[in-house]
């Protein structure tokens, strides 16, 4: 922690449950999330919680409101420097839908993509882009990333994408 506190860097923590349904996150899970998340906070630290990430990925739909997860309130929500991260796994933004949230409980949103050979920055977040963080206001960060293919001329390629000043055409103020 003290790595965290003294770099001042954000603390994205990552928690997703493959255990537990959504109603089975009562307050006093909830309450030992906020618990550890206030070490950080209580030091300044800004947080962003990916609760339930890739959660198209790990988890049956349907299970939260909207068809996607229930986001945990209370002592984590009203947290003012835990900021609610919503980042699922690349798929359409048809697909994708369904595990909105909600834009009540999520201040950033992101897309995990593992990039396929052919793919621009564009293409593959414009659409989500527009969809969820244009749409309802919220800022764009890129979860996880990389190319999907394994030869190193398009990892190259992706990595340049994205370090590319053009990358954001069609993606306005990514984080």
């Amino acid at each position: 922690m003290f790595d965290v506190v003294s770099s001042g860097a954000v603390f994205i923590p990552a928690i997703i449950s493959t255990r537990l349904t959504f109603s089975q996150i009562t307050p006093a899970i909830a309450n030992d999330i906020a618990n550890v998340l206030n070490q950080f906070t209580s030091q300044g630290v800004e947080v962003w919680l990916r609760f339930a990430y890739e959660v198209n990925y790990y988890i049956t739909q349907g299970s939260g409101p909207n068809g996607g997860p229930e986001y945990p309130e209370g002592t984590i929500a009203s947290n003012l420097k835990v900021l609610m991260f919503w980042s699922p796994n690349a798929d359409s933004v048809s697909n994708i839908q369904g595990w909105w949230p909600g834009a009540n409980y999520v201040d950033i949103v992101g897309l995990d993509v593992y990039l396929q050979p052919g793919a621009t920055f564009a293409s593959t977040y414009g659409p989500f882009y527009n969809a969820f963080a244009k749409t309802y206001n919220k800022h764009l960060c890129i979860g996880e990333t990389a190319s999907g293919n394994d030869a190193v001329a398009d990892k190259e390629a992706w990595v340049k994408q994205l370090a590319d000043t053009d990358a954001k055409n069609g993606v306005q103020e990514p984080i």
